[in-house]
């Protein structure tokens, strides 16, 4: 008989020794991970098409619909049609028109009247404070960048709240939003149709709407001239 070794007297039991069990993933664990995985992912990609309902909620831009565009119908001048000066534009006007050139009046540097006809020029404005907020919103779609201050209201005059789509990619959905907004800030009143002028020497954009149609046409130096007709 092998005599075994007994503990001392008040001595506390050797603890037994403990047991590792393998850590185990329970299936529904693994699931609420994919899940969760999988939601994350879904609201990053669609982090811009949320922004765009909230804002379109926020800011009332679910009225902003398309504004009819064509290109301004090209005709040659009469022979008898006098040609006016207006600083670095000339703009030939009907003789009748040309001769009843009326004083001043506000903001309107050159007015002409006869019968129902009346056309107002204003004199080439302060593009200073437009380009600052031109720069600055063209930082919020780098794609606007490329556009011509023409081509920029003409993106204005398109947009459409309705042409949202949750299967646009992001930048589609920036340059939408940003168009949208810019539209429900600087196109008023947003009604009738508007006719464009392209060319290598100006651009200009010539909207209708109620009883006048204003004309802002711009030349290569971006200095602005606005032609109001009545």
């Amino acid at each position: 008989m092998i005599p075994q070794q007994s503990d001392p007297p008040g001595a506390e039991p050797l603890a037994a020794p403990r047991r590792w069990r393998p850590f185990v993933l329970h299936p529904f664990s693994i699931a609420f991970v994919v899940l969760l995985a999988v939601v994350v992912g879904i609201v990053f990609h669609y982090r811009l098409h949320f922004l765009w309902v909230y804002s379109a909620r926020r800011l009332d831009l679910y009225d902003i619909h398309a504004i009819a565009c064509g290109d301004m119908p090209e005709t040659s001048i009469p022979d008898n049609w006098v040609p006016c000066h207006f600083g670095g534009m000339e703009l030939s006007l009907p003789p009748e028109l040309a001769e009843n050139k009326l004083p001043p009046n506000g903001s309107v540097a050159s007015r002409f009247s006869h019968g129902l006809s009346d056309l107002g020029v204003g004199p080439p404005e302060d593009t200073t404070e437009m380009s600052q907020y031109f720069d600055a919103m063209s930082k919020l779609s780098p794609a606007s960048r490329r556009l011509t201050r023409a081509r920029f209201r003409l993106a204005c005059f398109e947009a459409d709240a309705d042409n949202f789509r949750w299967s646009m990619t992001p930048e589609e959905v920036v340059s939408h939003t940003f168009y949208a907004t810019n539209s429900k800030l600087i196109i008023h009143p947003r009604e009738g149709r508007v006719e464009t002028l392209f060319r290598d020497d100006i651009e200009g954009l010539l909207h209708f709407f109620s009883d006048r149609s204003p004309f802002s046409v711009a030349n290569k130096r971006w200095q602005i001239w606005w032609i109001s007709v009545f």
